[in-house]
């Protein structure tokens, strides 16, 4: 029983202290995750421009779902569906403050079936403390 209770704690502080918070409380290093100043950093004028050049592997369809109607990217503006990949050359940077990819699983668990082949959040807001 002792052992068990130690390795839940270890875990515990081993996965608490993988991901450093950086300004914000956003952790720093995530791959599923565009922040603020990586969005505005540069002279990226689209958030197509900014996954583009820092994500782009968020762009790239992983392999068919379906041979008739394949899933698509999924594209979500706080919340709401806008469309695919395309629409995300229409939302300029400075409107975003945090872009967040969803693969597969965690799009069809936060938004239901269709989300086979992964789901771009973008944020008009600030990212609350986690």
């Amino acid at each position: 029983m002792w052992k068990q209770a130690r390795l839940s704690i270890s875990l515990v502080l081993v996965l608490g202290g993988c991901a450093s918070a950086g300004a914000g409380g956003v952790p720093q290093g995530r791959s599923d995750l565009l922040v603020e100043e990586q969005i505005r950093g540069q002279s990226y004028s689209t958030v197509y421009e900014v996954i583009q050049a820092l994500r782009p592997n968020w762009l790239r369809t992983r392999g068919a779902d379906s041979f008739n109607t394949p899933t698509q990217i999924q594209v979500y503006v706080d919340n709401m569906r806008v469309g695919g990949i395309g629409t995300l050359q229409q939302i300029p940077t400075v409107s975003a403050y945090y872009v967040q990819w969803y693969d597969g699983l965690e799009a069809s668990a936060r938004w239901g079936l269709g989300h086979g082949a992964g789901a771009i959040y973008v944020s008009t807001a600030p990212m609350r403390e986690r």
